[in-house]
Order: C-alpha cells, then structure tokens, then sequence
C-alpha cells in the first residue's frame, strides 16, 4: 500500500503490478495487508477498512470504525490486521481496539484506553488471547479475543509500536521512547521485555543503545 491510496499486488516473476486498488478519496495505506481465504483485508488513514477479492479485484466490503472522523489523522488504521474464528483485530491512531466481523466489517467489540492514548501497535493472537501495545500509555494489554476482557496490563514505560512475540509461557516485546513533535528523543535507549504470559509480570529486560520501534524476531 502506499500514500497516494493506491494498492499494488506485485507478479513476482515479472516485478509488474496485476492488481492496482484505489482506496476512497486515496487516503494513504500505512497497514500490512492481511490475506485469508483469498480475500485481502487492509486499513487506510481515514478509519476505513477494506475486503477486496484479490481473483476478481472486486470490493466485498468497506467499513468506516470511526464516524465522523474529527479530523484526518484520529483513527487512521496503522497496524497490521489479526484473524482469528472469523474476526478481524487491530488498533489504530486513536485510543480503541477493536474486532470486528471478517465477513461484513461490523463491530464485535470494542475497548478504549481512559488517557487516550493510541494503540498503534501490530496485535498477536495466541490461545484466545490478544496482545497489543499502546503508544502513550506505555502499556502491553492482554485481552481475551472473544470477549475484549482485560486480562492483564504490562507497562513498559516507554512507548509499544511493536509486534509482540509468544512462546512457551513469555511475551517478549520491545519499546522506546517518541518523544514529540517538538522534542523527539532519537538517542533514548530502549528495551526487551521478557514478560510472564500468565501474570504479565516482567521476568527479564535488555536495555539497547537506541530506541526499540521494530518487532523482534
């Protein structure tokens, strides 16, 4: 997806486009692109989310998440999309997390961070669980991917832009710290956090020499 609301799919063979998609009023793409069952499900910088048929090139459905839009960044959609029993999860530049229905776009459920803090960070399913990171709040919930139950809270202390990875019985995610506009903060050093998936109580940090913004691996 790129910034002038277009989506390419790319014919690895020959490096030409065979799919260009025109997003409504070409509001950027800045989310990954899920693909599940042949449809393909991604967001755009207006709230507005897509199921377009990658055969027919058709538009299944488009659903708006936040109506009106107070203004064109609030809502954007910049994570990736996660699948699971037919839902659809993500967060956004806004302070919501949501699951909506894979099949027609509407709300399941939805939950909201009382600071307001965005929840830009990329959501992992495992177990019926869902981790996703927020951006002011500093913090890694845990929600059950039924319900939108709070499970657990981790605060990091510093900002989760990040994919969360699961294993065994740990969640390791990494943070740093944005900043803002005005003072950004490009020296702080960030972390890895070796998190309990059971109690959400921190087992282990690495302190980096930078900030951590990327997912590891």
């Amino acid at each position: 997806g790129c910034g002038n609301g277009t989506l390419y799919g790319i014919k690895i063979a020959t490096g030409k486009a065979i799919l260009q998609y025109q997003t409504v009023n070409r509001s950027a793409i800045r989310s990954t692109p899920l693909v599940h069952n042949g449809i393909l499900y991604f967001g755009d910088w207006h709230t507005r989310l897509y199921a377009l048929d990658i055969h027919t090139q058709d538009t299944i459905w488009t659903a708006v998440t936040v109506n009106p839009i107070n203004d064109e960044t609030f809502g954007a959609i910049l994570t990736e999309l996660a699948e699971y029993n037919n839902s659809l999860y993500f967060g956004a530049r806004n302070n919501t997390v949501r699951a909506v229905d894979i099949n027609t776009g509407q709300d399941l459920w939805s939950i909201y961070d009382p600071s307001g803090s965005w929840m830009p960070g990329n959501p992992v399913i495992d177990d019926t669980l869902l981790y996703i990171g927020g951006s002011d709040n500093h913090s890694l919930w845990t929600l059950d991917a039924k319900t939108g139950e709070k499970i657990w809270t981790y605060n990091a202390g510093q900002n989760i832009f990040s994919k969360p990875i699961v294993f065994d019985n740990h969640v390791l995610i990494s943070s740093g710290s944005s900043g803002t506009y005005d003072v950004p903060n490009p020296f702080t050093k960030g972390y890895l956090h070796l998190i309990n998936r059971t109690t959400g109580i921190v087992q282990n940090k690495f302190l980096a020499g930078g900030n951590i913004f990327t997912s590891p691996i």
